[in-house]
């Protein structure tokens, strides 16, 4: 009996984990790209006035999630990342 709770409760896990990944590859929308584009020079500028002035705005997250993305470009950029 408690070996089929464990199991039940175990792949209960599993799937709640994959279902998060899913949610969390959410695609980021182009005009929240341009809006993350419009204020990457303030990001990298000060990171922590750029939190403080921004966290409460919808795009925040994904903003975030673009800045830490390695793979993320977009014309300007590696002059932007040059100058700071």
């Amino acid at each position: 009996m408690n070996l089929k709770i464990i199991s039940i409760v175990l792949i209960a896990i599993l799937l709640i984990g994959v279902n998060n990944h899913v949610f969390a590859e959410k695609k980021v929308s182009k005009v929240t790209q341009k809006i993350c584009i419009h204020h990457y020079e303030k990001y990298k500028i000060n990171e922590k006035l750029f939190f403080k002035k921004f966290s409460e705005r919808r795009y925040f997250d994904d903003c975030m999630k673009l800045y830490k993305d390695p793979n993320w470009y977009f014309r300007g950029k590696a002059k932007i990342d040059r100058k700071y």
